[in-house]
């Protein structure tokens, strides 16, 4: 799939948000950083066009964090 964005929000070390401008899926999303004992916390905020598409996204997501998890904890 292809997709293109525009960022709409970047904040250094803090923030980051974008939204679809075309492509099959219209979208915003955004990405906050912040620092927490031991780590950081990442929040992620989507907004979809079409709502049918939200369990699905939702599932996609948390599968990828979990990859993501994963790859970090084995290389520490």
């Amino acid at each position: 799939m292809t997709i293109t964005i525009e960022v709409t929000e970047h904040e250094p070390n803090s923030k980051f948000g974008f939204k679809t401008t075309s492509g099959p899926i219209q979208a915003q999303q955004v990405f906050s950083l912040e620092p927490i004992a031991g780590g950081t916390r990442l929040t992620m905020a989507l907004e979809l066009a079409n709502p049918e598409l939200a369990a699905p996204a939702r599932q996609q997501w948390d599968n990828d964090l979990l990859v993501l998890k994963q790859l970090l904890e084995a290389q520490a």
